[in-house]
Protein backbone atom coordinates (compact mmCIF):
# COMPACT_ATOMS: atom_id res chain seq x y z
CA UNK A 1 0.00 0.00 0.00
CA UNK A 2 1.36 3.41 -0.98
CA UNK A 3 1.51 6.17 1.62
CA UNK A 4 1.15 9.89 0.92
CA UNK A 5 1.82 12.84 3.17
CA UNK A 6 -0.20 15.93 2.29
CA UNK A 7 1.09 19.22 3.67
CA UNK A 8 -1.80 21.51 2.83
CA UNK A 9 -3.35 24.24 4.98
CA UNK A 10 -6.75 24.07 3.27
CA UNK A 11 -9.10 21.55 4.89
CA UNK A 12 -11.17 21.63 1.68
CA UNK A 13 -8.19 20.53 -0.42
CA UNK A 14 -7.30 17.89 2.16
CA UNK A 15 -10.86 16.55 1.80
CA UNK A 16 -10.54 16.61 -2.00
CA UNK A 17 -7.39 14.52 -1.70
CA UNK A 18 -9.10 12.02 0.64
CA UNK A 19 -12.19 11.76 -1.58
CA UNK A 20 -10.11 11.49 -4.75
CA UNK A 21 -8.06 8.60 -3.38
CA UNK A 22 -10.84 6.81 -1.50
CA UNK A 23 -10.76 3.10 -2.28
CA UNK A 24 -7.44 3.34 -4.11
CA UNK A 25 -5.43 1.52 -1.47
CA UNK A 26 -3.40 4.64 -0.73
CA UNK A 27 -2.96 5.76 2.87
CA UNK A 28 -3.01 9.53 3.41
CA UNK A 29 -1.62 11.51 6.32
CA UNK A 30 -2.61 15.18 6.19
CA UNK A 31 -0.93 18.09 7.95
CA UNK A 32 -2.08 21.71 8.11
CA UNK A 33 1.38 22.99 9.08
CA UNK A 34 4.68 22.66 7.26
CA UNK A 35 6.77 21.89 10.34
CA UNK A 36 4.58 18.96 11.40
CA UNK A 37 4.42 17.52 7.87
CA UNK A 38 8.16 17.90 7.41
CA UNK A 39 8.90 16.14 10.69
CA UNK A 40 6.54 13.28 9.83
CA UNK A 41 8.08 12.87 6.38
CA UNK A 42 11.65 12.83 7.66
CA UNK A 43 10.87 10.39 10.49
CA UNK A 44 8.88 7.99 8.29
CA UNK A 45 9.37 8.77 4.58
CA UNK A 46 6.23 8.34 2.49
CA UNK A 47 5.97 7.22 -1.12
CA UNK A 48 4.84 10.71 -2.19
CA UNK A 49 4.40 14.17 -0.71
CA UNK A 50 1.75 16.65 -1.83
CA UNK A 51 2.99 20.09 -0.75
CA UNK A 52 1.30 23.48 -0.74
CA UNK A 53 3.69 26.43 -1.07
CA UNK A 54 1.50 28.82 0.93
CA UNK A 55 1.64 27.41 4.44
CA UNK A 56 0.85 29.44 7.57
CA UNK A 57 3.91 28.53 9.65
CA UNK A 58 6.84 28.21 7.24
CA UNK A 59 7.07 28.77 3.49
CA UNK A 60 6.49 25.67 1.38
CA UNK A 61 9.74 26.46 -0.43
CA UNK A 62 11.60 26.00 2.88
CA UNK A 63 9.82 22.69 3.46
CA UNK A 64 10.79 21.50 -0.03
CA UNK A 65 14.43 22.55 0.39
CA UNK A 66 14.62 20.78 3.75
CA UNK A 67 13.01 17.65 2.30
CA UNK A 68 15.68 17.60 -0.41
CA UNK A 69 18.51 18.13 2.09
CA UNK A 70 17.46 15.21 4.32
CA UNK A 71 18.83 11.82 3.23
CA UNK A 72 15.57 10.09 4.17
CA UNK A 73 13.44 12.31 1.90
CA UNK A 74 15.88 13.48 -0.77
CA UNK A 75 14.38 11.16 -3.39
CA UNK A 76 10.73 11.15 -2.31
CA UNK A 77 8.56 12.46 -5.17
CA UNK A 78 6.97 15.82 -4.33
CA UNK A 79 3.89 17.19 -6.05
CA UNK A 80 3.80 20.92 -5.36
CA UNK A 81 0.36 22.52 -5.38
CA UNK A 82 0.41 26.22 -6.15
CA UNK A 83 -1.39 28.88 -8.10
CA UNK A 84 1.98 30.19 -9.31
CA UNK A 85 3.04 28.98 -12.74
CA UNK A 86 5.58 31.63 -13.70
CA UNK A 87 8.73 30.33 -15.36
CA UNK A 88 10.83 31.17 -12.27
CA UNK A 89 8.60 28.95 -10.14
CA UNK A 90 8.68 26.13 -12.68
CA UNK A 91 12.47 26.37 -12.99
CA UNK A 92 12.95 26.32 -9.21
CA UNK A 93 10.69 23.27 -8.90
CA UNK A 94 12.76 21.52 -11.58
CA UNK A 95 15.96 22.36 -9.67
CA UNK A 96 14.44 20.81 -6.55
CA UNK A 97 13.16 17.78 -8.46
CA UNK A 98 9.49 18.51 -7.77
CA UNK A 99 6.41 18.44 -9.99
CA UNK A 100 3.97 21.33 -10.38
CA UNK A 101 0.28 20.80 -9.67
CA UNK A 102 -1.33 24.09 -10.65
CA UNK A 103 -4.22 25.33 -8.50
CA UNK A 104 -7.10 25.18 -8.92
CA UNK A 105 -7.12 21.51 -9.85
CA UNK A 106 -9.75 18.82 -10.16
CA UNK A 107 -9.85 15.45 -8.47
CA UNK A 108 -9.14 13.78 -11.83
CA UNK A 109 -6.00 15.87 -12.40
CA UNK A 110 -4.85 15.21 -8.84
CA UNK A 111 -5.43 11.46 -9.18
CA UNK A 112 -3.62 11.29 -12.53
CA UNK A 113 -0.57 13.15 -11.21
CA UNK A 114 -0.38 10.99 -8.11
CA UNK A 115 -0.73 7.79 -10.13
CA UNK A 116 2.03 8.81 -12.57
CA UNK A 117 4.44 9.77 -9.79
CA UNK A 118 3.78 6.63 -7.74
CA UNK A 119 4.18 4.38 -10.80
CA UNK A 120 7.41 6.12 -11.81
CA UNK A 121 8.73 5.80 -8.27
CA UNK A 122 7.85 2.10 -8.21
CA UNK A 123 9.80 1.52 -11.43
CA UNK A 124 12.87 3.24 -9.98
CA UNK A 125 12.66 1.19 -6.79
CA UNK A 126 11.73 1.74 -3.20
CA UNK A 127 13.82 4.02 -0.98
CA UNK A 128 12.90 2.21 2.18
Amino acid sequence: MARIIAIEDSPALQRLLAITLRGSGIEIEAFLLGAAGLQAAVENPPDLIVLDLGLPDIPGWDVLERLRSEPSTADVPVLVATGESRSAVINRLAELNAVLLEKPYTGAVLRANIRVLLEANEQVGSRT
